[in-house]
C-alpha cells in the first residue's frame, strides 16, 4: 500500500490460479489482469489484455466504456526505434515515477519479516485502512485456496516507509537508503548525480 493522502494505491496480484484444484487464474470485479480505480461514487477497470476500459456507478452499474490505448510497452518500444520523444503516450518522469512504486514497494517487503495472516490482519496499519484489510483478506483467502498455511509465520510484512519526494531517499531508514541502488556491473555502470 502506498498511503497517499488524497488517494491511497493498493496493489494485488496473483501469481496462483484461482485454487489448488484449478487452472483457471483469480478473478476479481471481472478482471483477471487490469487496472481497478476505486472512486468515491464508482470505479473504473482498465483490462489491458482486451484494451477495454469501464466506468461503474455506486452500485455496479456500467455508466460507460471505451477502448484505447493502453498497451504501454508497445508503445515505448516505438519510442525506442523512431527516437521520439513525442511518439510516447506519457513522459519519462511519469514512467520513472510510476516505477519507482514498484521499486519502494519490494524495498519494504525486502525488509520485511513473516508474519501469520491473524498477526498481519491485527496491527495497527492494517486496522485503520479497510481496503487494506479487504485487500489482504481476499489475498489470504487465494493462498489458502491454493492450500498455504497462512495461520504460520510465513507471510513477509515490510515496515511502513516514508520518503522525501525532492531527493527520492528515504527519510528514517537507512536499509532502505542502501536499496534504492544496486552494484552495477562493468562496463554498465550508472554514474552517481549529486
Amino acid at each position: 500500500m502506498h498511503e497517499y493522502q488524497e488517494a491511497p494505491i493498493i496493489f494485488e496480484t496473483r501469481g496462483l490460479t484461482s485454487s489448488k484444484s484449478s487452472s483457471a487464474m483469480d478473478e476479481y470485479r471481472g478482471s483477471k489482469v487490469g487496472v481497478i480505480v476505486q472512486c468515491e461514487h464508482g470505479s473504473v477497470l482498465s483490462t489491458s489484455s482486451y484494451g477495454l476500459t469501464q466506468a461503474f456507478g455506486p452500485n455496479g452499474e456500467e455508466i460507460k466504456s471505451w477502448h484505447g490505448e493502453g498497451n504501454h510497452f508497445a508503445n515505448f518500444l516505438k519510442a525506442v526505434r523512431s527516437r521520439k520523444r513525442t511518439d510516447l503516450h506519457a513522459d519519462v518522469l511519469d514512467g520513472h515515477l510510476s516505477s519507482a512504486l514498484c521499486h519502494t514497494g519490494n524495498i519494504s517487503h525486502q525488509l520485511g519479516e513473516p508474519h501469520t495472516a491473524k498477526d498481519i490482519l491485527s496491527s495497527p496499519q492494517v486496522a485503520k485502512h479497510e481496503q487494506l484489510r479487504g485487500s489482504l483478506e481476499r489475498m489470504f483467502a487465494h493462498l489458502k485456496a491454493n492450500d498455504v498455511d497462512v495461520d504460520k509465520p510465513i507471510i513477509t510484512a515490510g515496515p511502513s516507509l516514508e520518503m522525501d519526494v525532492t531527493s527520492e531517499r528515504f527519510t528514517s531508514n537507512s536499509s532502505a537508503n542502501e536499496l534504492l541502488r544496486r552494484n552495477d556491473r562493468k562496463p554498465f555502470v550508472i554514474p552517481e548525480i549529486a
